[in-house]
C-alpha cells in the first residue's frame, strides 16, 4: 500500500512536471520565437530603399565652327607674299609694237578689245552695226565723275582704256622673256583694262602702285578693288614688282575689308 501511494504520488510529480515544462515552453519560448519571425517583414519595410538617380548629363561640347571665308582683299595679301622683287638686270629696251596693235579682237567675238570695254564698262546708247560705241556714258571710277561719251576725232579720246598694271612696267617685270603671243593676251586682257577719264589715265601713265593710286586724283574708295585687281595680275601672269609697290600694296590690302 505505502508502495502504491509513492508510486502514485511519483506519476502525479511527472505529470506536473510535464505541464510546467509545456507551459514554460508556451509563455516564454514559442512567443519569443513567433515575435522574432513576425518583426522580420517589419524590420525589412523599415529599411530604407535606395532612390534610383538621374543619369548626370556630361556638358554638350561646343560645336565646332567653321573658319570665316578670306575677303578678296585678304587672298590677294595673301598671294602678294609669293610675287618676286624685280631684280636689277639688264633688259632689251621697251617696244609698244611688241604687245600687238592696239587693239586685237582676241576673243574672236568680230569687236575689238577696246568696244569690248567700253561696252562692258559704260551704259552704252548706241551703237555702229555690231561692235563700235558711238555714244554712252561712264561714271569714272578714279574720279567719280560722270562722262558722256561721243565717238569721234576730237570726242572718244574722253574715255581711254586703262591698262592697270602698264605694258611698260610688265615689260620689265617679265614680259621681255614671253612670247608675242603671251604680250598680245596681256594688253588685250580684260582683267587688266579698265574704262576711265581720259586725262586722268594719261596723267597716270605706266606709274605702279608706289607713284600711283586711285586716291591720288581723290578715288580713295577704289583703292582696295584697284589693289586687289592688280595684285591678281602680278599672281596670274607671275610678275615681279618693285620693293616699293609690294610694300603699297601690302598696305593698302591690309586696310581693305
Amino acid at each position: 500500500m505505502q508502495r502504491f501511494i509513492i508510486g502514485i504520488v511519483g506519476i502525479a510529480v511527472v505529470i506536473f512536471g510535464f505541464q510546467a515544462f509545456v507551459s514554460s515552453k508556451t509563455e516564454g519560448g514559442l512567443p519569443e520565437i513567433i515575435s522574432e519571425a513576425a518583426a522580420t517583414p517589419t524590420e525589412q519595410a523599415a529599411a530604407p530603399v535606395d532612390e534610383p538617380t538621374a543619369p548626370v548629363e556630361e556638358p554638350a561640347a561646343p560645336a565646332a565652327t567653321e573658319p570665316a571665308a578670306k575677303t578678296p582683299a585678304q587672298q590677294a595679301l595673301d598671294a602678294l607674299a609669293n610675287v618676286p622683287v624685280t631684280p636689277a638686270t639688264r633688259i632689251p629696251a621697251y617696244d609698244r609694237d611688241l604687245f600687238g596693235k592696239a587693239w586685237e579682237d582676241v576673243d574672236g567675238n568680230g569687236c575689238d578689245t577696246r568696244n569690248d570695254i567700253l561696252t562692258r564698262d559704260m551704259t552704252v546708247t548706241a551703237k555702229e552695226g555690231t561692235c563700235k560705241v558711238l555714244t554712252g556714258t561712264l561714271t569714272d571710277p578714279y574720279t567719280g565723275k560722270t562722262i558722256n561719251f561721243v565717238r569721234g576725232q576730237q570726242t572718244s579720246q574722253a574715255v581711254q582704256i586703262d591698262h592697270l598694271h602698264s605694258l611698260s612696267g610688265a615689260w620689265k617685270a617679265g614680259a621681255y622673256a614671253w612670247s608675242d603671243d603671251q604680250r598680245v593676251a596681256f594688253a588685250n586682257d580684260p582683267a587688266n583694262l579698265l574704262a576711265v577719264d581720259g586725262p586722268t589715265n594719261s596723267g597716270k601713265s605706266d606709274k605702279g602702285p608706289s607713284q600711283w593710286m586711285p586716291s591720288t586724283v581723290g578715288g580713295a574708295s577704289y583703292d582696295c578693288t584697284y589693289a586687289i585687281d592688280y595684285t591678281n595680275i602680278l599672281v596670274k601672269y607671275e610678275l615681279t614688282a618693285p620693293t616699293t609697290d609690294i610694300t603699297t600694296l601690302q598696305t593698302t590690302l591690309a586696310n581693305c575689308a
